[in-house]
């Protein structure tokens, strides 16, 4: 059975107090029939150089890669960043390196594929997954930080 489905991304970028590492998270959930099926949280490569529109289209690609795998007739993309939306369109319809060929194919198999800004309700669970698994992430790398200090 074919499904119309959604995905809603963002990202987060969130610094310790502590010791300043920099961290960039993804969030998003698959929406099918209006019920989350599927959600996504994970952290990205620190890096002090990545900013927000960079963190929100690796959270658009992710959405669009974990979505793929789905037998979907449609897909209605999401996030709130228009440049990474803009990109997001832009490497899809040219042979953009940073969208896998696979990806690009299975794609095409869409009846139809929608890149759109959300709406701030639509945008709000998956910014908080992407918030969550920064500050988790950020607690492990100061525990660490401390734990290192104790041994000194």
């Amino acid at each position: 059975m074919n499904f119309d489905a959604t995905t809603i991304c963002d990202a987060s970028i969130r610094t310790s107090r502590f010791t300043g590492e920099i961290v960039a998270a993804i969030g998003g959930s698959v929406v099918i029939e209006g019920k989350s099926i599927l959600d996504i949280s994970e952290c990205l490569a620190s890096s002090r150089s990545l900013d927000i529109t960079q963190a929100e289209y690796q959270a658009l690609l992710t959405g669009l890669r974990v979505a793929s795998q789905l037998n979907l007739r449609s897909l209605r993309l999401c996030g709130d960043n228009e440049q990474a939306l803009e990109l997001i369109r832009k490497h899809i319809d040219t042979d953009n390196p940073t969208i896998p060929k696979t990806l690009r194919r299975r794609l095409r198999t869409l009846e139809s594929l929608a890149i759109v800004k959300g709406s701030k309700d639509e945008v709000r669970r998956a910014h908080d997954l992407a918030n969550r698994a920064a500050i988790v992430r950020l607690a492990e790398i100061d525990k660490q930080r401390s734990d290192n200090r104790l041994l000194e």
